[in-house]
């Protein structure tokens, strides 16, 4: 039984340790092919995480030494809501992605601009993504919740397994 419950946390140590996010959209601008890739899986209100992996499609090959801007826009009630960040390589975890931290306030559909400049070649590609509301506390911190009564079964599953054992000696 404990070598069942050992086997499943390694089974979904691997999710917990995925890198990167969900790819939100993707497309040709100029001679570049640019991927958007977001992070939680849904986006919500808060920190998110944009990552942008920047592809030559003559050749196929990464570009890494590209200045690339993110600008986020949405309009609420005739309010246009903007937010530009500037993703580099330093901020990534895969070092082939350009990835920056972006303070998302709004729920709702935004339109997101990628500026990619490499040399004297600009290009820009435009798309959406789709911010959900805040996740609910209980919903964000249960597994922290859930942890003491796995810790008090765990514990009364071994205080069975040892008066098992001392039943068996005797």
């Amino acid at each position: 039984m404990i070598r069942r419950f050992l086997a499943g946390l390694l089974l979904c140590a691997g999710a917990l340790l995925a890198d990167g996010g969900a790819v939100q959209f993707r497309g040709p601008a100029g001679p570049f092919e640019i991927t958007v890739f977001g992070s939680p899986t849904p986006l919500r209100i808060g920190t998110a995480d944009l990552s942008v992996l920047i592809k030559k499609t003559a050749g196929d090959t990464t570009v890494l030494d590209a200045d690339v801007t993110l600008h986020l826009v949405k309009s609420i009630d005739g309010k246009i809501i903007e937010v530009t960040a500037r993703p580099t390589h330093d901020k990534a975890t895969n070092k082939l992605l350009y990835a920056a931290n972006m303070r998302v306030p709004a729920n709702g559909s935004w339109r997101v601009d990628v500026l990619v400049k490499q040399g004297g070649t600009a290009a820009e590609l435009s798309g959406r993504i789709f911010v959900l509301p805040p996740q609910p506390p209980l919903l964000k911190y249960w597994p922290y919740f859930a942890l003491v009564p796995l810790l008090g079964l765990l514990f009364a599953i071994s205080q069975r397994l040892k008066r098992q054992r001392r039943r068996s000696v005797r």
